[in-house]
């Protein structure tokens, strides 16, 4: 069993010269997920996001792929319905319960707000699954 979470986060694509809303995951996750997974390095996107005893910049990111076909082609929040199903039909679950404590919570998350928490079961789902 493997628990991730799935976040969005504004990108600079140098090569189009635009920004993007891309999503990203905060490891390599167990299961055919991971062959969608690319480290990139992550550009600031205003110089004044620097390393202090107050912020840590984080210089890399494991982003996700629309496809296993390019390596640049990074999975953006519109194509995050097409994710869903890719999680559901190939043994993911989506955390209903721990997703809405970390986006619902009195602790402002400053940035990567997570839209998902997964975990991987495979062939083993649980026999219980809770929703609200």
């Amino acid at each position: 069993m493997n628990t991730f979470t799935i976040s969005c986060i504004p990108y600079y694509d140098r090569f189009n010269q635009c920004y993007k809303s891309i999503l990203t995951i905060n490891c390599i996750p167990n299961g055919p997920l991971s062959r969608l997974i690319r480290r990139i390095e992550y550009n600031k996107l205003s110089p004044f996001q620097q390393d202090g005893p107050c912020y840590r910049y984080d210089k890399c990111k494991y982003a996700i792929l629309s496809n296993n076909k390019s390596c640049c082609d990074f999975m953006t929040l519109e194509q995050m319905y097409n994710l869903t199903e890719f999680l559901l039909s190939n043994g993911y679950q989506i955390e209903n319960q721990l997703t809405n404590v970390l986006n619902n919570s009195q602790i402002k998350i400053p940035r990567d707000k997570p839209l998902y928490m997964v975990t991987y079961y495979g062939n083993n789902p649980p026999q219980m699954i809770y929703m609200r």
